[in-house]
């Protein structure tokens, strides 16, 4: 089974690099781990930093969010054979080795939709108060519009099964909402969502989402349910 590790990325040259050399190059149950980075239009050095690190990376043009970049890096894996597919966020804040847990609950639970959560880790005891309500708030938006309960709505590291893949092409939202619209996308096929434990390493200039950006979230995706 081929899997992808998709990584977008904008202005993540400090970081990338590492992230890419982080990816286990072998996991049980698969026989191929491509690595892919979605530059989004970054204006440092993050796309020669990825190529000499040894990935594919595909560049936009202009900036379209973290949202657009996984979607396309989503696409391009399914494209190229991946069976199934793993995200996560080029800036250093997740572990590449919790890549084997999120796989393991793949083949143990049959799940096509894994969550790595930060909430089910010890390592919430360091996330940034700003970090945590607005997570807490997403957690609300998000279950009002699947009915699906999950600890960490908004966590970037994610695996995708082939049923999910699938379904991808009806996703479109570009900003942050993305998380919650593959949820919610999720719970509408009727496909499995389950979540892990990860690690997560927060540091200074890395607040996440501010909880006011929650109601231009909440907008967006009631105007995709009200209009389909």
């Amino acid at each position: 089974m081929r899997l992808a590790v998709v990584v977008p990325a904008h202005n993540e040259e400090k970081t990338i690099g590492d992230v890419i050399d982080g990816i286990p190059r072998r996991i049980d149950g698969i026989s191929t781990i491509n690595r892919i980075v979605i530059n989004d239009a970054s204006i440092d050095r993050t796309a020669a930093r990825a190529k000499k690190a040894g990935a594919l990376v595909l560049s936009h043009r202009i900036n379209i969010g973290q949202g657009g970049a996984v979607l396309t890096g989503i696409k391009a894996a399914r494209q190229l054979g991946n069976a199934l597919v793993v995200t996560l966020d080029g800036d250093g804040q997740h572990d590449p080795d919790d890549i084997h847990a999120l796989v393991d609950a793949h083949f143990r639970d049959k799940a096509d939709l894994i969550i790595g959560s930060r909430f089910l880790s010890q390592t919430i005891e360091t996330m940034p108060a700003l970090k945590w309500y607005g997570n807490k708030i997403m957690n609300g938006i998000t279950f009002t519009f699947s009915g699906k309960q999950v600890s960490d709505s908004q966590s970037g590291f994610r695996l995708i099964g082939e049923r999910m893949l699938s379904v991808i092409d009806e996703f479109n939202m570009t900003g942050y909402e993305f998380c919650s619209e593959m949820i919610i996308g999720a719970k509408r096929h009727g496909l499995l969502i389950s979540e892990v434990p990860i690690k997560t390493i927060y540091f200074d200039g890395r607040q996440g989402q501010n909880p006011l950006n929650g109601l231009n979230i909440f907008l967006r995706l009631f105007y995709r349910a009200v209009t389909g």
